[in-house]
């Protein structure tokens, strides 16, 4: 097992008593004291010689992600991870909607759930994570969800169209490509299936029925990886679409829709007891010597009471609604379990009890000292919230100060304490240890999960999520997230990378409408028609229709669609269309030609006069900026660190800079910006940034004023939105040098606009521009450093 346990022998006395109970047979055992990760973390360590199946019971489905995702750190890896002691952890979490409401739940939250009863059943010692809400509600019968499981391996023979059929049955929806689980997809002798047991899909090859070859594949590269010999394939759902499931449906009375062999419909999951003899619990998946944890016991009972209160608020509410449309409505009862019912089933079960405090009978802490009643109870003292206070100071140029927080790190290090900070990515972590070298503090090294923390005193910085840290001083331990030093973080969004030809493709031609502008290279701007079938020599093919003026038709191969381009000129209104076989085309190449070669020359002559001009170099990143950095609320995207890097070093040349960033809306470009202009103010220069809408002008004043606000950094904005006696006054501050970013629209570029001392001109969405400003900006870029 890759566990690292930090645990002193004392300390570990707590965890070896709880297993000595647990294979005595011991009923019922609680540990009080703990809360937060540090209870986490103790229960990883029961869980690390645990050979027996888990079901670990939290009051809420918040608590039940938290819980997974603190021990998805601690036991040292992710779900994805090859013989990771991670892959032991499952998800069995509540609908993210009422069953009533007539609305299925996504099919990644179904298909965890059944990887959840699958592992419950087949495992030795799965550790299933679930909340009380999911517990009161009846699920597929453990019987039904083993007879559709179905087991495959390389050089069988298989019938393709029993093997398809079984798919549509068991609730997998076929797609052009296999993303997400229970997506399957047929490309001739090859299917592509995302079963809910395995991490990744699997790429099924075969030879008329023989099933050649199963390898696993990158959803996203859509590349083949490592090969294996066998497949087990699960459901997709908990209701199977079978003829019999069918038939049962439906002479249990009327359904809001009529099952079709293999189609599901909106809303089945309320209507599972129609379609199965009986239904289960979670807990009628759990074997005779599994372990059930309760977290935070206190809380289960009341949130028990207030799920089944909304519940019957909710069939209040849609049976009304049914019954005015005439629409059958399912029977609850059947479906639904309340929570006070269901702690009868706890009772054959070992049990351990997780809580923060002792709570006797009337709600007030009680006493652990050893045996209360027949329950063994251990009781863990110490404080173990870690609260993180970083005393964020000002400084004279807006800088904060890291340094009561790096003072506490040094006294943990001066009592031989382990102190590790997490990192969620490597970027981050060789950030914070720049700034902790500023700090006096050594790093003894960055480990790429906790399994890999050495167990020696220091300081180390871990790669992984935890979303927040705890301190046991009595163990000599710390952990602090980097969540608690520079607030949460979130992922960027990400979109995948598609390689763009100068023509139209397929997939961008299917988005054409009938009357939109094309260009052919050869013709010029014409109309869409739209596609037409045409027969020519006694054969059916396809052609583009494109009309020119004066009625004119061009009827192009379907086939050649590349040779056609989407009209994207500048200006309002729609141009004239070309005439076939007219000189209007031609002339246009001609003038454009001619204008290129103007502008070809003035660049020439701008950045010739550019490259022997000298420029400031402004300083390298220090720990202050790193610091900004780091309070960044996203992940930065490769090509946004990328991009980062590229424009520090830009500034740091005596060069000027002259550099084009581009990316799509909601990508990041603004993040760059606000790097580059805090490093230009943190040396003493101001940032004019240029903008072609008043109201991009406020949106962007409001971004770098939200994140510069903890720093003495001035922002400032020049548009008609302001008054005449409000610009004037921001056009003071300016040239005093009190205003250190401006943001506007054209009229910075007015003559009455002074700089104190300009470095770094920002200008976005510069094809918006007319004429007049891009000749304004041609000479600012021979004077200052240019971002356009």
């Amino acid at each position: 097992m890759a566990y690292n346990s930090f645990m002193s022998d004392h300390q570990n006395q707590h965890v070896d008593t709880l297993k000595k109970c647990i294979n005595r047979g011991v009923k019922s055992m609680a540990v009080f004291g703990l809360s937060g990760s540090a209870q986490s973390y103790f229960f990883s360590e029961v869980l690390a010689d645990l050979d027996r199946p888990c079901l670990v019971i939290l009051p809420e489905r918040k608590d039940a992600e938290r819980l997974y995702k603190e021990l998805q750190f601690f036991m040292g890896g992710s779900e994805t991870g090859d013989g990771s002691p991670a892959l032991r952890l499952h998800q069995f979490f509540s609908y993210d909607m009422s069953p009533l409401t007539g609305l299925s739940p996504h099919r990644e939250l179904i298909t965890r759930r059944i990887r959840a009863l699958y592992a419950l059943t087949s495992d030795n010692n799965p550790v299933v994570i679930t909340s009380v809400e999911a517990l009161c509600f009846r699920i597929i019968p453990k019987e039904s969800l083993l007879n559709s499981l179905e087991y495959f391996e390389t050089g069988e023979e298989v019938d393709r169209e029993l093997f398809l059929r079984g798919l549509e049955i068991n609730g997998y929806q076929r797609t052009s490509l296999v993303e997400e689980r229970g997506d399957y997809s047929v490309r001739g002798g090859v299917i592509d299936i995302f079963s809910p047991l395995y991490p990744l899909p699997v790429r099924l090859e075969f030879w008329g029925d023989r099933l050649e070859s199963i390898r696993q594949f990158d959803p996203i590269s859509q590349r083949s990886m490592n090969q294996s010999k066998e497949m087990i394939l699960l459901p997709a759902g908990e209701i199977v679409m079978d003829e019999p499931n069918i038939s049962r449906a439906r002479s249990m009375g009327r359904l809001p829709r009529q099952p079709e062999d293999g189609m599901g419909f909106p809303g089945q999951e309320a209507w599972l007891n129609h379609f199965y003899p009986h239904l289960d619990t979670l807990l009628e998946y759990l074997p005779e010597n599994g372990i059930i944890t309760f977290i935070d016991p206190n809380r289960m009972e009341s949130e028990g009471l207030k799920i089944e209160k909304r519940f019957h608020k909710d069939e209040e509410k849609f049976r009304e609604e049914s019954a005015g449309k005439g629409a059958p409505f399912p029977d609850i009862d059947g479906v639904f379990v309340p929570f006070s019912e269901m702690t009868q089933q706890f009772e054959g079960y070992q049990r351990i009890e997780l809580a923060e405090l002792n709570l006797g009978k009337e709600g007030e802490p009680g006493k652990a000292t050893g045996d209360m009643g027949s329950q063994k109870t251990i009781e863990i003292r110490g404080h173990f919230q870690l609260e993180v206070d970083l005393e964020v100071r000002l400084a004279k140029k807006g800088r904060v100060s890291m340094a009561p927080f790096a003072n506490r790190i040094a006294s943990w290090l001066q009592d031989r304490s382990r102190v590790i900070i997490t990192c969620s990515t490597e970027q981050q972590a060789n950030r914070l240890k720049e700034i902790l070298a500023n700090y006096d503090l050594h790093v003894a090294g960055i480990a790429r999960g906790w399994d890999k923390v050495p167990e020696t005193p220091g300081l180390t910085l871990c790669l992984g999520r935890l979303p927040q840290g705890f301190t046991w001083p009595d163990m000599g331990l710390y952990v602090v997230s980097e969540d608690e030093i520079f607030g949460p973080k979130r992922a960027m969004r990400r979109q995948k990378k598609r390689v763009r030809k100068g023509g139209l493709s397929w997939s961008s031609f299917s988005q054409l409408k009938a009357g939109d502008l094309v260009v052919h290279e050869d013709h010029g701007i014409g109309r869409y028609g739209g596609l037409l079938a045409m027969e020519i020599a006694h054969k059916m093919n396809d052609f583009i229709l494109v009309e020119y003026a004066n009625n004119s038709r061009l009827y192009i191969p379907a086939d050649r669609v590349s040779i056609l381009q989407k009209y994207a000129g500048a200006g309002e209104g729609n141009p004239r269309l070309d005439q076939l076989g007219g000189y209007s085309w031609s002339i246009t190449k001609q003038k454009a030609k001619k204008s290129v070669r103007k502008i070809a020359r003035q660049l020439v002559e701008l950045y010739a006069l550019r490259k022997y001009r000298k420029g400031h170099a402004f300083s390298p990143p220090d720990h202050y900026y790193r610091e900004f950095e780091s309070t960044f609320e996203h992940e930065e995207t490769d090509d946004q660190i990328k991009a980062i890097e590229d424009v520090l070093d830009d500034l740091a040349s005596e060069q000027p800079m002259d550099r084009l960033i581009c990316g799509d809306v909601g990508f990041g470009k603004t993040e760059v910006a606000i790097r580059a202009a805090f490093k230009i103010v943190a040396d003493g220069k101001q940032v004019a940034f240029l903008v072609p809408t008043t109201v991009l002008a406020e949106q962007h004043f409001e971004t770098f004023k939200k994140r510069f606000a903890p720093y003495s950094i001035e922002v400032g904005v020049l548009s008609r939105f302001k008054t005449r006696a409000q610009q004037t006054e921001v056009i003071g501050r300016l040239r005093s040098g009190r205003i250190n970013v401006l943001i506007g629209t054209h009229r910075i570029l007015q003559k009455d606009v002074k700089f104190a001392d300009v470095g770094l001109l920002i200008i976005d969405e510069e094809q918006r521009f007319g004429v007049r400003q891009k000749e304004t900006l041609k000479k600012y870029r021979a004077l200052w450093m240019c971002w356009p």
